[in-house]
C-alpha cells in the first residue's frame, strides 16, 4: 500500500529511449542525475543495443538503484518511446534522446512548473549544438491557451511556427492517455505526427522561454543526416496521415497545414541536394501535392507549389535564387496570375 501511494505522488518520469549512442551516453545521465530531485523517476528503454550502451546503464544502476532500465528487442524510437510510457508512474513524461542532456536546473524548473500549473502539455526552449539558442525568437503569453490557440498566437507572435521536437516539452500522461496519444512505431520523423496531434487536441498549453536540454543537431549517423529515401517516404506518409486526421475532424485550419507545406518543402529540398529527385513520385504523388497546396498563404508559397508540381530541382533553384533572370521573371508573371 504504502509503494503505490508513492508512485502516486511522483510528478515527472524522465523517458531516455537508448539505441546505439556508448559515445553520448554518460554525459546524459550525468545531466539527470546531477540534478535528480524527489518526486522523479529515470527511465532508460534499451532498444536492442548492440555496442557498449547497456553496460553504460548497468554501470548507472549499480551507482542509482532507482534508475530502472527496461530492455525490448529494436523496435525504433518510437518503440522506445512508448515503452517508457507504458511502464511510466509520474503524473506527467518527459522524453530526453539519449545523444542529448539536461541542462543545469532543467529538472527543478520543470518540478516548479508542473507544480505551478495543471495544464496538459509545458513548453520550453533549448540549446543547440551547445552555442546557440534553439528558438531564438520565443514570445508567449504566461497564460494557458488551448493547442490550436497556442499554435496561432506563436506563429503570430514569432513569426515561425512552435517547434515539433518532442523533448522540448513536458506532457500530462492523463492528458495522452485520454487521447490515445503515442509515437507511430517504424517511421521517421514522428515527431511531425505526434506533436501537431498533441497541439490539436490540448485544452492546456503553457511555454516558458528557458533553455532545458542541448539538442546535438546533425550527429553524424543520426537518421536526419544520414539521408535515405526512407526519410522522404515517412514525412510525405506522416503529411497524408495528418490530412486524413485533420478532415475526420473537419479541421482545416491554415495555421496547421502551412507547417504542413514546411515539411513537404523540406522535404523537397532534401530529395534534390540528396539525389533523389529522380524517384520523386514515390514521396511526391498527387495526394501530396493536393495536401501541400492546403497550406499555400502567399503567391511566393504558391509558386513554390507549381514548381514542385512541375519539376522538383527547378523548385528548388528557384528558392535559392539560382535562375537565369528572364526565367525567374516569367515564373513570377505567369505565378501571379494562377495565383490571383
Amino acid at each position: 500500500m504504502q509503494v503505490s501511494y508513492l508512485i502516486r505522488m511522483l510528478k515527472l518520469s524522465i523517458i531516455i529511449p537508448v539505441y546505439n549512442v556508448e559515445a553520448y551516453l554518460s554525459e546524459c545521465l550525468d545531466s539527470v542525475f546531477n540534478q535528480f530531485v524527489d518526486g522523479c523517476e529515470v527511465i532508460a528503454v534499451n532498444d536492442g543495443s548492440t555496442d557498449n550502451s547497456r553496460y553504460i546503464l548497468a554501470e548507472y544502476q549499480t551507482k542509482y538503484p532507482q534508475f530502472i532500465v527496461i530492455d525490448q528487442e529494436n523496435r525504433g524510437l518510437s518503440g522506445a518511446r512508448n515503452t517508457g510510457i507504458d511502464y511510466s508512474s509520474g503524473e506527467y513524461l518527459y522524453f530526453l534522446d539519449s545523444d542529448d542532456y539536461l541542462l543545469p536546473n532543467a529538472v527543478k524548473n520543470i518540478i516548479y512548473s508542473i507544480k505551478t500549473f495543471d495544464v496538459d502539455v509545458i513548453g520550453f526552449n533549448a540549446m543547440a549544438n551547445g552555442e546557440k539558442i534553439y528558438i531564438p525568437s520565443f514570445n508567449v503569453s504566461d497564460n494557458p491557451k488551448t493547442g490550436i490557440e497556442f499554435f496561432i498566437d506563436f506563429y503570430n507572435n514569432n513569426g515561425s511556427y512552435p517547434s515539433v521536437n518532442v523533448p522540448i516539452y513536458v506532457y500530462k500522461k492523463d492528458f495522452l492517455n485520454i487521447h490515445h496519444l503515442k509515437f507511430k512505431e517504424g517511421a521517421y520523423h514522428e515527431d511531425i505526427l505526434f506533436s501537431l496531434l498533441v497541439f490539436y487536441f490540448a485544452q492546456s498549453v503553457i511555454a516558458f522561454n528557458i533553455e532545458i536540454f542541448n539538442y546535438r543537431q546533425q550527429r553524424e549517423g543520426s537518421i536526419c543526416t544520414n539521408i535515405k529515401l526512407k526519410n522522404l517516404t515517412d514525412r510525405s506518409n506522416i503529411c497524408r496521415d495528418l490530412d486524413v486526421f485533420f478532415k475526420s475532424k473537419i479541421f482545416s485550419k491554415k495555421y496547421f497545414y502551412a507547417l504542413i507545406f514546411q515539411q513537404y518543402l523540406y522535404n523537397l529540398e532534401l530529395a534534390v541536394s540528396n539525389n533523389f529527385a529522380s524517384v520523386q513520385n514515390l514521396f511526391f504523388s498527387t495526394t501530396d501535392k493536393n495536401i501541400m497546396k492546403k497550406g499555400v498563404n502567399n503567391v511566393f508559397e504558391y509558386k513554390l507549389w507549381l514548381l514542385a508540381s512541375i519539376n522538383i530541382k527547378l523548385m528548388v533553384r528557384y528558392l535559392k535564387n539560382d535562375l537565369p533572370g528572364f526565367q525567374r521573371k516569367m515564373i513570377n508573371i505567369i505565378g501571379t496570375i494562377l495565383y490571383k
